[in-house]
Formats: C-alpha cells, structure tokens, sequence
C-alpha cells in the first residue's frame, strides 16, 4: 500500500511536514501559492534555515 502525503503551504510549518513524511517513505505533494518557492524548493534550496532540513530535503530529492 502506497503511503501519500499532501501538505498545504511550504513554509516553516509545512515543509518541515513534507520533509518529515518524505523521510519515512510517504509520496508527498507540497502545495504552496508561491510557485517560486516549490521550484526552489524542487531544486534543493531551503527558503530559510531551519536546523537538520538540508539533510532531509537532499535525501528526499535524492528519493524522489
């Protein structure tokens, strides 16, 4: 059984959330009215520093 995840919003909250579930497998979809951000996001950059999200964000691109 495939596990999905759809988080609203891309910022502090909510992309911490997709990171997370990403991380243990989840397919996630993060939507955010910002398309700028999710490209940069999709990219592997981080819109702001929060402690240990480069790590998740770069092993979850890497698993797409």
């Amino acid at each position: 059984m495939s596990k999905v995840t759809i988080v609203g919003g891309a910022g502090r909250l909510g992309l911490r959330l997709a990171l997370i579930a990403a991380n243990r497998n989840h397919n996630v979809t993060c939507v955010d009215i910002d398309d700028e951000r999710i490209n940069e996001i999709s990219q592997g950059c981080l819109p702001f520093v929060e402690r240990n999200a480069e790590d998740l964000l770069e092993k979850a691109i890497k698993d797409k």
